[in-house]
């Protein structure tokens, strides 16, 4: 696509295609890609259970790579 200059301009990638590498995500990135409340993200941190998660002083982050790597150790398939 060409701008009003008449330069190619560069078109966003869509948010489905996820950079990984050295990326975290915060509780409420994590509830909003996942579905779960905050409250549940909490429980599951103070349980040390369910996703692996990487303590920053008092905050808690979720590795992007991690995550990914967490939902497909976890998918389920069905019995045929």
């Amino acid at each position: 696509m060409k701008n009003h200059n008449g330069n190619q301009q560069t078109t966003q990638r869509s948010n489905a295609q996820i950079t990984t590498k050295g990326q975290f995500l915060d509780k409420k990135q994590l509830a909003a890609l996942l579905g779960p409340s905050i409250f549940t993200i909490d429980s599951w941190v103070s349980q040390k259970r369910e996703i692996p998660f990487v303590k920053m002083g008092k905050r808690v982050k979720f590795a992007t790579e991690d995550v990914l790597e967490w939902i497909e150790n976890n998918k389920q398939y069905p019995i045929p």
